[in-house]
């Protein structure tokens, strides 16, 4: 797969300014903008999907390839038409739900017909902050939908250069197991159940750390606790979980009071520093009892390191 971070940057406008803002990973999705001529707009994007849907030169295969190709192809482009259809300028948050349900309907259409990995990678694929240019920020549905759709467009390469690494094999041909596949199953733990996890309010961090311990036993992943010890810096530090098959270190933190955003974001990038020497993926999962003001945000801050994932779990009740 073609890392998406190495698509080229394409210009976009940003809702409200009408002003234009370089998008990360070749998104080429236009937003809306209030004002502006919603015709001009239209025919845009619609250059933009025909582009994106011509066909492909793909490699002479035989027999159920061939088919698996084309079906793959045809997913691929009924997802980004709906992808492009959804990315209006009405309010944030319908355009968040209509997103957040089309990412979870394209990430299992995509199960079905390609390799773990590669639905990981979607999973994961998210946009970057505009920081520092002074304009007002581009909402984050936005960026991730462009994200998303710049990912789909790499797939659809990769479907013509090496379609057999894309495409799930028979019954018969075992995929090799991926760490990011195991990963995604771990952070899906942590949005989708932890939550539920607790009777009431967790009053510590391993209030928070035995709870997922118990999802982790539940779910039958190999896991560490507490087991590894890495010096950095003078002082050593013990990740909550590390799992060996994944190559991945877990931190979990509890947001309980309003002046522990700053706190933990310290704590965080020390043990960033500290771990990645060791593990190429490094997760946190930061339990918030409502005092992070953006979550969103305060996960990108971490997000553009290296092989660094952040999740706030909001709790329930």
């Amino acid at each position: 797969m073609v890392p998406v971070a190495v698509l080229l940057r394409q210009k976009i406008a940003t809702p409200n300014t009408g002003k234009v803002a370089l998008a990360p990973f070749g998104c080429g999705l236009a937003l809306p903008t209030p004002g502006a001529s919603r015709a001009a707009g239209d025919r845009r994007n619609g250059d933009a999907l025909r582009q994106s849907a011509r066909p492909l030169r793909i490699p002479t295969v035989k027999g159920n390839m061939a088919d698996s190709i084309s079906t793959a192809l045809a997913l691929i482009d009924d997802r980004l038409e709906e992808l492009h259809g959804l990315m209006t300028d009405e309010p944030i948050d319908v355009v968040t739900e209509r997103y957040r349900r089309w990412k979870s309907a394209t990430s299992v259409a995509l199960a079905d017909i390609v390799v773990e990995p590669v639905v990981g990678r979607f999973d994961l694929a998210r946009g970057r902050m505009d920081r520092g240019d002074g304009r007002r920020p581009t909402p984050p549905v936005y960026l991730d939908g462009a994200a998303s759709r710049a990912f789909l467009m790499a797939m659809k390469k990769d479907l013509e250069a090496d379609p057999a690494a894309v495409l799930r094999r028979p019954p018969s041909e075992p995929i090799p197991a991926h760490p990011l596949g195991g990963i995604v199953k771990v952070i899906n733990l942590l949005e989708r159940r932890l939550p539920r996890a607790f009777r009431g309010r967790p009053e510590t961090e391993r209030d928070v750390q035995d709870g997922f311990e118990t999802l982790l036993a539940g779910a039958e992943i190999a896991y560490e606790r507490e087991s590894d010890s890495i010096v950095y810096s003078s002082r050593t530090y013990i990740p909550d979980f590390t799992f060996s098959d994944l190559q991945a270190a877990l931190e979990l933190k509890l947001c309980n009071r309003p002046d522990c955003e700053k706190e933990i974001t310290a704590e965080i990038n020390h043990e960033i520093l500290a771990y990645r020497a060791r593990y190429p993926h490094i997760v946190f999962g930061v339990y918030d009892l409502g005092f992070i003001r953006d979550p969103d945000q305060f996960s990108r801050t971490f997000e553009t390191k290296g092989g660094v994932l952040l999740r706030v779990i909001k709790h329930e009740g």
